[in-house]
């Protein structure tokens, strides 16, 4: 009688590892994107901040139309949904083209409010570079998973494929 439900046992412990794994891929790939949203939101956050940083700097350099419309451009491009990270890199160039030409106004440059919004968006930049690290580390972890043995049949049984970091995304010419 015990014969039978050792069978049982043996049949059932590969239905149960098959399924643990793949539990673990779904894991794995949902931290994958809650670190893209992340770098997501500090994008956003940085965008955020250009209007009122553009109108700042235009209200005491009122002749610097061509650079504070620049980085209106330049965060209207990245904002579109298909911009990819050259926008972004193209908007932060943009944003420090307005910083550097902000500082020849003495007035602007001693004003609390620029000093807040510089620190502001330094603050912002060191957060997207935290977050692209924590997406490129999800990734690792991803990857290590998806192509280790056993769990990488699993992985192509059930459609987890390989995914790029950052740099080799933007490389590609791809978004991550």
């Amino acid at each position: 009688m015990d014969f039978p439900w050792a069978v049982l046992l043996v049949l059932m412990l590969p239905l149960l590892w098959v399924l643990l794994t793949l539990n673990g891929l779904v894991k794995l790939s949902k931290q994958l994107r809650v670190s893209l949203a992340t770098v997501d939101v500090q994008l956003m956050k940085r965008h955020d901040l250009v209007p009122e940083f553009v109108g700042m700097v235009g209200s005491y350099a009122a002749h610097e139309s061509d650079v504070t419309g620049a980085v209106t451009a330049a965060r209207r491009l990245a904002m579109d949904a298909g911009a990819g990270w050259d926008a972004e890199q193209f908007l932060k160039g943009q944003i420090e083209r307005l910083i550097v030409q902000a500082e020849s106004y003495p007035n602007l440059r001693a004003s609390e409010r620029f000093q807040l919004f510089q620190r502001e968006l330094a603050v912002c930049t060191v957060k997207i570079a935290s977050a692209r690290i924590v997406y490129d580390a999800a990734v690792l972890d991803y990857n290590a998973a998806v192509e280790t043995f056993p769990v990488s049949g699993v992985a192509r049984s059930f459609g987890f494929m390989r995914k790029q970091d950052f740099e080799t995304a933007i490389a590609d010419g791809k978004n991550p």
